[in-house]
């Protein structure tokens, strides 16, 4: 889900979109281009064109109170196997954004894209730093990165960010009406203007696709006090693989 960098934690709260109620497909145990060890085949960029998905998002605090009401994304499959920022096997789709919170304009539209390599290993465009983060599905590779600037102050070289990733283990998790073999990982992205953020994905073999994506950000000061954290939680309510 497109992708959840510290500003995208922002913004997101500001624009509108909204969502569509699907219900899962009878094929949902297909593995669509998986390998015998699960893992996407070569040549394989994820669900084909006209899949869907549907994540509910809650926002709250430390404290679990909600700030706003829940938001939710119906993300669309346009297109697989392109190429795109350097990656072949990329899988770009149509995030449907649906905001109760920002009446009238409660609908909008953003373009993301995912990617896969030969080791099955799973990555997440950030349009805003425009640079790839590898979600790792092993525990031989543990990625740090370093993306920016920011795409709306490309003159300041300073505006950048670093993530690392870890592999935490293979789980189960019970979303969109199943169950699901996951495998887990682990992060922090750490930003210069003074946000961390904390996160973990549950990505699922089976659909290619994470079905639970929850991020916490925490707000410094120029101090280095800690002045606030959210908390975002991406649950995947339905999905149809075509």
């Amino acid at each position: 889900m497109k992708n959840t960098i510290p500003v995208l934690l922002t913004i997101v709260l500001v624009i509108a979109g909204c969502s569509t109620s699907t219900t899962p497909s009878n094929n949902n145990n297909n593995n669509n281009g998986n390998n015998n060890n699960g893992n996407p085949a070569v040549g394989i960029a994820g669900p084909s064109v006209g899949s869907t998905f549907v994540f509910f998002n809650t926002w709250t605090d430390t404290l679990h109170n909600y700030l706003t009401e829940p938001t939710a994304d119906t993300l669309t499959v346009l297109a697989n196997n392109v190429t795109f920022g350097n990656r072949t096997n990329v899988l770009k789709v149509l995030d449907k954004h649906y905001d109760p919170n920002t009446y009238p304009n409660l609908i909008s539209f953003d373009t993301s894209y995912y990617g896969y390599d030969d080791g099955g290993n799973f990555f997440e465009y950030d349009t805003l730093y425009t640079g790839w983060y590898e979600f790792p599905t092993n525990a031989s590779s543990n990625p740090s990165v370093r993306l920016g600037p920011h795409i709306l102050l490309i003159g300041d070289t300073t505006w950048t960010i670093t993530s690392a990733m870890t592999f935490s283990g293979a789980d189960t998790l019970m979303a969109a009406k199943q169950l699901f073999q996951t495998l887990d990982v682990t992060g922090v992205t750490r930003s210069v203007y003074g946000t961390d953020q904390y996160f973990k994905t549950w990505y699922a073999n089976s659909i290619m696709f994470p079905v639970r994506q929850r991020d916490s950000a925490i707000d410094y000061n120029a101090h280095g006090n800690e002045i606030g954290t959210t908390l975002v939680d991406k649950m995947l309510k339905a999905y149809s693989i075509k």
